[in-house]
């Protein structure tokens, strides 16, 4: 082969390729992602705010649950000082009977020592005085009818002055000591029966007059202890409500903050091709 031939040959074969290309029908554009499919990738860009949020919220359930045991906590201190003062107030309601006991037993020791010095002793120690006045007065009558006897005696016999003397004297100084006896007995009468045994009748009286104003300020303080252990009965009730009502406030709120957290997520809706 020449070599035009040589070079001739290439250049058919391309006018043939140029014709064969334009013949082939065109290529389909490459498409290009449409606007509406931007918000598929909302989710990761909005995935940030909400691990932000997640935090808040977890931080507010543990302050709140936290509250909530310390609430319960006082509750629970608050029901053992009521416990507490529940004994405090059963001891100090039995000190207060014992004390109004024993004033009413003391009372009554009282009142019953007075009736018996006025219905027993009294009566016999002025019996008792008495009897010694009349055995001194007796006494002093039966001296003086001796001493009368011995002079009637002696003045009708003849006995000899000595004698006379002597038994005259001893008479005479009976019947002094008989009167001396009978004074005194009439003085120890007189002072048991218008000061010794006024005055011990006094003192009962005053000692029972005494027990009455303690049994009466006994019970006066009974009154007192039984209204004031009422009183703070009642307020620390009062106070045991109000914490278990604020207690189940809180937790209901806390029930009430978690229930949008417990609603399962809405899945991402496809964007539209």
């Amino acid at each position: 082969m020449t070599v035009r031939a040589r070079l001739l040959v290439p250049a058919f074969a391309t006018v043939a390729l140029l014709a064969a290309c334009e013949t082939m029908p065109p290529a389909k554009p490459v498409e290009k992602p449409a606007p509406s499919e931007a918000p598929a990738a909302a989710p990761a860009v909005q995935a940030p705010a909400a691990a932000q949020v997640k935090p808040d919220a977890a931080e507010e359930k543990e302050t709140a649950q936290k509250a909530i045991e310390k609430k319960k906590f006082e509750l629970e201190c608050k029901r053992l000082e009521a416990r507490i003062q529940r004994l405090d107030g059963e001891s100090s309601t039995r000190g207060a009977k014992n004390e109004v006991d024993n004033s009413e037993f003391e009372r009554n020791q009282a009142q019953k020592e007075l009736e018996n010095f006025q219905k027993v002793v009294k009566p016999n120690e002025l019996d008792d005085s008495q009897l010694d006045l009349d055995r001194a007065q007796q006494r002093l009558k039966e001296q003086n009818q001796e001493l009368d006897e011995l002079k009637a005696l002696y003045k009708d016999k003849d006995f000899a002055d000595l004698t006379k003397e002597l038994v005259m004297s001893r008479h005479t100084t009976a019947i002094a000591f008989a009167e001396r006896s009978l004074a005194q007995a009439q003085k120890t009468f007189a002072n048991k029966r218008d000061f010794d045994l006024v005055q011990k009748e006094a003192g009962l009286a005053q000692k029972l007059e005494r027990a009455e104003r303690s049994l009466r300020e006994a019970k006066a303080r009974q009154d007192k202890t039984k209204q004031e252990l009422e009183l703070k009965n009642k307020r620390t009730e009062h106070e045991l409500d109000e914490l278990e009502a604020e207690i189940k406030k809180m937790e209901d709120k806390a029930k009430a903050a978690e229930k949008p957290a417990e609603k399962p997520a809405e899945p991402a809706k496809e964007p539209k091709k």
